[in-house]
């Protein structure tokens, strides 16, 4: 697909579900070129094509992983997009880019800035607390 297809299949607003089929369908390297877009739209867990999109954001573990991190970090000041991060796409990653985003949750945890101090930190400690006792098992 070109620029100008792939640009075509990230939604217009927060009821287009009409391209995941065919984002379901796209390569890696495809997903890379509109991912900015893509993200965008997850911000808001509540907006009804944010649970389809993140299913597919996280069949691309790879190269959402840096989107992830600075979504997560104190230059990020959006609560409700780190709250879908840490509850919906975290724990659906596979165990080697959830310990990559670790540091982060912890500094949540620890030094959390205002935005994240009205529960993104708690959903961050609860995240840790399942990771860790995972891991025991």
């Amino acid at each position: 697909m070109n620029t100008i297809e792939l640009l075509e299949l990230v939604p217009k607003h927060k009821f287009d579900d009409s391209s995941f089929k065919r984002l379901r369908e796209i390569s890696e390297v495809e997903i890379k070129a509109i991912l900015p877009g893509l993200f965008e739209w997850i911000a808001d867990y509540n907006w009804p094509i944010a649970k389809e999109l993140t299913e597919i954001l996280t069949s691309f573990p790879e190269t959402l992983q840096p989107y992830l991190k600075k979504a997560l970090s104190v230059e990020c000041n959006d609560g409700d997009l780190k709250d879908t991060i840490i509850i919906h796409i975290i724990p659906n990653l596979p165990r080697k880019n959830q310990e990559d985003l670790i540091p982060e949750l912890k500094r949540i945890c620890e030094r959390p800035i205002v935005s994240e101090r009205y529960g993104t930190n708690e959903n961050a400690e609860d995240f840790l607390k399942e990771y860790r006792s995972e891991r025991k098992r």
